[in-house]
């Protein structure tokens, strides 16, 4: 049986999954662009990675060493959010020409689909503000995203040993 526990109004939200108890879990963690408020923006975009538990730390130190490549400061100053980096905002993207700044974000999703392992993900929704009233968008994304993780999830969990021996 499949469970998945998150605490509601968690922003970012990291949702754990365990198949069963012998299984290892899985975690999605979710954070959201935008505003639902904000008249100005058409779309309420959420995005997620989901990763086998034991394969944390390895991701992680693939990305401290991507940062670190990039010569930019110490990689543990330096965070990797796609919106600052490309419009460019604060330091240390501030000068950096905008085309090598999105080279930078294309490289840090290279590291999680080449180093992550073989059931690493990455979910996205985005929802378009007017044609979701009155649903409200972020319960909508959140909703979209939680379906995609239960899908990968039970992919997983029904997953042979011939389905992975080939």
């Amino acid at each position: 049986m499949i469970t998945v526990r998150w605490g509601q109004d968690l922003h970012p939200a990291v949702f754990l999954c365990q198949a069963d108890s012998t299984a290892a879990t899985h975690i999605l963690y979710v954070d959201g662009s935008g505003s639902v408020q904000s008249p100005g923006e058409q779309y309420f975009i959420l995005g997620g990675v989901s990763i086998f538990e034991r394969q944390i730390y390895h991701l992680i130190r693939h990305l401290d060493d991507y940062v670190g490549s990039l010569e930019l400061g110490p990689p543990e100053d330096i965070e990797l959010h796609a919106s600052v980096i490309a419009n460019g905002k604060g330091r240390p993207w501030k000068g950096i020409p905008r085309k090598r700044r999105l080279e930078i974000i294309d490289g840090a999703l290279d590291v999680f689909m080449n180093k992550g392992s073989d059931r690493t993900r990455l979910f996205a929704a985005a929802v378009d503000k007017q044609f979701r009233v009155p649903q409200d968008p972020v319960e909508y994304a959140f909703e979209e995203i939680r379906n995609r993780f239960n899908l990968q999830l039970a992919r997983i969990c029904n997953r042979s040993p011939k389905a992975d021996a080939q």
